[in-house]
């Protein structure tokens, strides 16, 4: 019949999914569900950190000492960079969630992450506390506080500040979740025709 384009479960998905019209056709190839894959695995790697930053049974178990704590800390600020912030350049977002998201039309999910990191700290963002934290106490330079820029050396000693930060990694936590979720339901009912 002409003028009829047939459409797969994943190309359904996405457009009831998002409650917009996506492009006809849309379908996830092979190489794409298995980087999707790799975004879900992340993600779950996310969860387990932010899982363990208040885990009274590591606390008990020595996560309270401090090499235990900054191993932790390090872990995870390098998580987030790789995974978010890296590489961003002029683009929305950097990371490794943007570079696979964005080119199969899926980058709109990482919205409301992008607003967290987005979100204002004192006199920088979220996202650059995080970046300058693992830039300067983790990966480059003497690897000391003072290597800090001054807008990130001053979140310690602003309580507004610091809850802040807390309250956006809360935040985070929940939209990492999300995200997986979302890709996990894609996924999902996109593999069911098989």
């Amino acid at each position: 019949m002409v003028g009829v384009i047939e459409l797969n479960k994943v190309d359904i998905i996405l457009f009831s999914y998002y409650g917009r019209k996506k492009e006809l056709g849309m379908a996830l190839s092979r190489e794409d569900i298995e980087r999707i894959e790799l975004v879900i695995f992340h993600c779950r790697m996310l969860e387990y950190w932010f899982d363990q930053k208040s885990n009274p049974v590591l606390e008990m178990a020595g996560f309270e000492d401090p090499i235990a704590r900054f191993y932790h800390n390090f872990a995870g600020l390098h998580l987030l960079a790789t995974l978010l912030l890296v590489d961003r350049r002029q683009r929305p977002m950097g990371g490794f969630f943007y570079n696979v998201l964005e080119p199969i039309r899926l980058g709109d999910l990482l919205e409301p992450i992008r607003n967290i990191i987005d979100s204002p700290v004192g006199e920088t963002t979220f996202g650059d506390f995080i970046r300058h934290n693992r830039n300067k106490l983790t990966v480059h330079g003497d690897l000391t506080f003072d290597s800090l820029p001054q807008e990130s050396k001053d979140i310690p000693f602003d309580k507004d500040a610091v809850e802040t930060i807390y309250d956006l990694f809360e935040e985070l936590d929940v939209e990492v979740t999300n995200l997986k979720l979302k890709l996990e339901e894609i996924l999902k009912s996109g593999s069911s025709e098989k």
